[in-house]
């Protein structure tokens, strides 16, 4: 291998690091004007301030032969109210590919008294929920109003293709955020920014000794808004990404990540290599599709082998990372064998078997909403999470179809929820296909519930009711529990939640991943305790409501717009009789709201004289995002019909 080959080899390569909290930093001196500043001019109520982010980038440069790119980060806080205390506690973000190398930090107190976090500070290291990522946090001592928390930290950065925005805004004011970037003569960068409330990046270009700078700041950045069911803070956030696109060997220059396709062929050799090792994954397949003659009951078969009998490692070096397959197992044949493997693994051996059963199947590189919109103008693998797998089963057959087979809670066909909607990638070197993954209508996303109710002589209501979960309402209940025993009590314990005054009993309850679906059945009875004897008083949304209203601003006044988990759809039908001597003080009125958000109804059906009601109560969510402010109003509209409608109550009473 020639010493140019070495080098771009090195791009690749992953290292370890053991982690270090220095024992001391040199944190600069407070100044006056900190030490005096009590409110944030234009942020009268702010908690707490980031008084300054400061951070410096050392891009990778192999003709040095550094093995790292290196982050710097130092930032300052004051802590302006009580409720700012909340901010006593630094968190960061790293994972594999980005290590937390080193941390130091210290409070001090408005008397000027300072008090550094101690050598034997307890580290907590949570995992994140959407992503193969860490977050490391630990707590500064002694925090009360008025004093100014600093830090110090340094992130690793060991690929050179794994480079993660940094953020000018935060959850609080900030008075002053920059970067640095130290840029290595080989190298040429783009920049990627997201600016979304025109705050004002400004970029200043120079050198510094081999490396060329680039340095990028911004002033008086307001809160990231804090709205109920708001868009993630990725989309609201000022940030910033620097993107490699060449690199320059000299006689040759290599493309990095200039474009799709080049991003693509940068990631295909490990695929490729996974890939290649097939035979005993073709031969499963073989067993497990080859007496089928139908490809979609062929591409099941495979799927659910994938999904149910290869375990999903979420933590260890096999793991993975998003959509980088482990440096430790390569071989699809590997993953058979061992049985388990990262979720790139296992979608690379679900591939695999799909092609020996001769269907055509290809990854996707896909992301979750819930980790913000993705910028596909900058051709980063650090967007994506997560490897699907589209197989193409022909228009007999349903097309091209999504899988997710690191989920054991998803049908053939389905996706997560937050995966729904998104942009992704098929890969390719040459010709790579951008779109976006298809999402469910809100019928596909259903609560159905059916409450039959009786009163008896005493007054006390006893009964039975149904609820038919399906689609993404039905996913967070399938494989609940380890056994049906367990998921019939888990279901107890919910219905007892959600009917607080009455005794959950009999419960049955009957789910079918391929189908989506969760059906749960029980009988129910009002304590005793809770009967007044001569008044009922019942709540016709329940099981699945009563709606409250959680947006108080008009939409004109929101600054983010909201986002739901998915559209759904709600039904309760409650059927209520009584004896003789009873009668209906109070009902629902019938209601009707429609618009471009959704539908709240409610229907009304009186039998005095057969002594039975029936009341039918439906609630539509059209959509999942409402990015204007015009929409913002009609969510808002939307969920004051049904809060309201929601408000009435039946009330029958003895006479």
């Amino acid at each position: 291998m020639t010493r140019d080959r070495r080098r771009f080899a090195l791009l690749l390569t992953v290292l370890t690091a053991a982690f270090v909290l220095p024992a001391r930093a040199e944190f600069a001196p407070i100044t006056p004007a900190e030490l005096a500043l009590a409110q944030v001019p234009g942020a009268p109520t702010a908690s707490a301030v980031v008084l300054f982010r400061k951070a410096e980038f050392h891009l990778l440069d192999l003709d040095s032969r550094d093995l790292s790119s290196r982050l710097i980060v130092r930032e300052r806080v004051k802590i302006l109210t009580d409720k700012g205390k909340e901010r006593g506690e630094i968190e960061i973000r790293h994972s594999d590919f980005h290590r937390l190398y080193s941390l130091a930090a210290r409070t001090v107190l408005p008397d000027g008294r300072v008090v550094p976090v101690p050598k034997d500070a307890k580290f907590e290291r949570r995992r994140s929920k959407n992503e193969k990522s860490y977050s490391t946090s630990i707590a500064f001592p002694e925090v009360a109003v008025g004093a100014i928390l600093d830090a110090e930290y340094e992130l690793r950065f060991d690929s050179l293709f794994y480079l993660r925005p940094f953020y000018f805004s935060d959850e609080i004011p900030v008075l002053s955020a920059e970067i640095l970037y130290f840029i290595p003569p080989s190298v040429a960068v783009k920049t990627w920014l997201r600016d979304p409330f025109a705050v004002g990046v400004q970029f200043e270009r120079g050198r510094d000794r081999q490396s060329r700078t680039l340095r990028a700041w911004a002033t008086r950045l307001p809160p990231v808004p804090d709205e109920p069911y708001q868009v993630p803070f990725e989309d609201l956030a000022t940030q910033m990404m620097l993107l490699p696109l060449v690199y320059d060997e000299g006689m040759v220059k290599r493309r990095l990540l200039e474009g799709w396709d080049s991003t693509s062929l940068l990631l295909e050799k490990r695929w490729d290599e996974a890939l290649r090792h097939d035979g005993d994954a073709g031969r499963k397949a073989s067993s497990l599709a080859g007496a089928l003659a139908d490809r979609r009951a062929k591409a099941e078969a495979i799927y659910r082998f994938v999904r149910d009998e290869i375990a999903t490692d979420e933590d260890g070096p096999k793991a993975g990372n998003g959509i980088f397959l482990a440096d430790e197992q390569p071989s699809v044949d590997a993953i058979l064998r061992d049985g388990h493997g990262g979720t790139a693994e296992k979608s690379a051996l679900l591939i695999a078997m799909l092609r020996a059963a001769k269907l055509d199947a290809k990854p996707v590189w896909a992301a979750p909403r819930s980790g913000g919109v993705i910028g596909l103008d900058a051709a980063s693998p650090a967007w994506f999470d997560r490897v699907l797998v589209a197989v193409d089963l022909g228009s007999e057959a349903g097309g091209r179809i999504f899988l997710d087979p690191c989920d054991r809670r998803l049908g053939f066909g389905r996706l997560l929820a937050d995966y729904e909607g998104t942009a992704a990638v098929i890969p390719d070197d040459k010709k790579p296909e951008l779109f976006v993954l298809p999402a469910a209508l809100a019928e596909s996303n259903a609560e159905n519930a059916r409450i039959d109710l009786a009163i008896d002589e005493r007054g006390i209501v006893h009964g039975t009711g149904s609820l038919a979960l399906k689609g993404h309402s039905a996913v967070g209940r399938l494989r609940w529990r380890e056994s049906p025993e367990k998921t019939a009590e888990a279901w107890k314990d919910e219905l007892g939640r959600r009917f607080g005054d009455s005794v959950i009993s009999e419960v049955k309850v009957a789910e079918s991943v391929e189908a989506q679906t969760v059906e749960v059945s029980w009988a129910m009875a009002q304590r005793a305790e809770e009967a007044l004897g001569d008044e009922v008083t019942l709540t016709p949304s329940r099981p699945v409501g009563p709606a409250t209203q959680p947006f108080t601003q008009p939409g004109s006044a929101r600054r983010a717009p909201i986002l739901f988990d998915f559209p759904y759809r709600e039904e309760v039908e409650l059927r209520v009789s009584w004896p003789a001597g009873w009668a209906i003080e109070s009902a629902p009125a019938p209601a009707r709201a429609t618009g471009p958000a959704g539908t709240y109804a409610t229907e009304i059906e009186r039998h005095e004289a057969e002594r039975n009601l029936v009341v039918k109560r439906r609630f539509d969510l059209g959509q999942n995002l409402f990015a204007t402010p015009e929409a913002c109003e009609q969510a808002r509209t939307l969920f004051g019909a049904a809060a309201k409608g929601d408000a009435q109550r039946v009330v029958l009473v003895k006479r």
